[in-house]
């Protein structure tokens, strides 16, 4: 009679398996993460346009910025403006670090007294437009 010997090592098989459910967890695991940066990167964004918008506020109560005088009217004030004078810190692209600097705040003459801030956000990878 002979007698079996012990096993030694995995098939080819199991190794092939092995691998294949490898790689459908990273793919799960890569989809999962890639959604979570982008709502990371979107909320970034959105905070971004809120605070330049405040900025633009201050900057408009410390200087002697002359508003829009006429209903409809509007007038810019440059991100650079906004950075170069302190009110806010540079705003950079999550995705590619590059510096938001193309991105200002148009200020409309909405009615007598009355302003409303908008915040043009333009980065490499994203651009909008919100309003107060």
């Amino acid at each position: 009679m002979k007698s079996k010997k012990a096993q030694l090592g995995f098939t080819l098989v199991e190794i092939l398996a092995s691998l294949a459910i490898v790689a459908i967890l990273t793919l799960v695991a890569v989809s999962t993460t890639s959604g979570i940066i982008d709502k990371q990167a979107k909320k970034t964004f959105s905070l971004a346009e809120t605070s330049m918008i405040k900025a633009a506020r201050y900057f408009t109560e410390g200087t002697m910025y002359s508003f829009p005088s006429t209903l409809g009217e509007q007038k810019d004030i440059s991100y650079d403006d906004l950075v170069g004078g302190g009110y806010m810190t540079k705003i950079v692209d999550p995705k590619s670090d590059d510096e938001c600097v193309e991105s200002k705040i148009i200020i409309e003459n909405i009615g007598v007294g009355e302003y409303e801030y908008i915040a043009a956000l333009v980065c490499k990878n994203f651009s909008s437009v919100i309003s107060d």
